[in-house]
């Protein structure tokens, strides 16, 4: 974990080949590999079409008086919720749940403190035959500085059998209309 904001450290963040399942079934892997060097100066060209703003509550802070790394996961959850709900133009019955998070990596770099200005941006930049790639920040409006970044692959589920299915044409034209530069495989 980075704590120190400056450039150089930020520089130095980088990622690794993951493994994900394979669109072809669930119990083949694929290496996929993810950007080598994530930095302040990448991150914030990327366009984000959504943003949420982030109530800090007392029990999200710790001892050490900034949110605890774990509670920036509720932040990150929060953001794909609304971008759905945001997508979908309502609720969704997250019971018959379209589509899993099946992998997540969050880099943090600066603490978020109880009087940050936080928001989390969300963005869709692929969409594979089953899977669909996100990357989320949380970005501090007041001091334009990212906390931490995420990255989050999502599978298309059937909640009756339990098993990985293709992206529906419905979520893909969804995706499209709010994102025009997503990666559609």
């Amino acid at each position: 974990m980075l704590m120190n904001s400056s450039k150089a450290a930020l520089d130095e963040v980088s990622y690794n080949s993951v493994m994900y399942p394979s669109e072809e079934s669930v119990g083949e892997y694929h290496v996929y590999s993810l950007p080598e060097k994530i930095t302040i100066e990448n991150i914030l060209q990327v366009q984000f079409n959504h943003e949420e703003k982030i109530q800090i509550r007392f029990n999200d802070v710790d001892l050490l008086g900034h949110v605890n790394n774990a509670v920036q996961l509720n932040y990150y959850d929060f953001g794909k919720l609304k971008y759905f709900e945001y997508l979908k133009k309502g609720t969704i019955d997250w019971s018959e749940a379209e589509l899993v998070i099946v992998n997540l990596n969050i880099d943090f770099f600066i603490p978020i403190f109880m009087d940050d200005d936080i928001v989390v941006k969300t963005k869709i930049h692929e969409v594979g035959n089953k899977s669909v790639k996100l990357v989320q920040m949380l970005y501090d409006q007041k001091t334009q500085k990212v906390k931490s970044i995420c990255h989050a692959v999502m599978c298309g589920f059937d909640t009756k059998t339990s098993t990985s299915v293709v992206i529906s044409d419905e979520w893909r034209k969804l995706i499209k209309e709010h994102e025009e530069d997503v990666v559609m495989k």
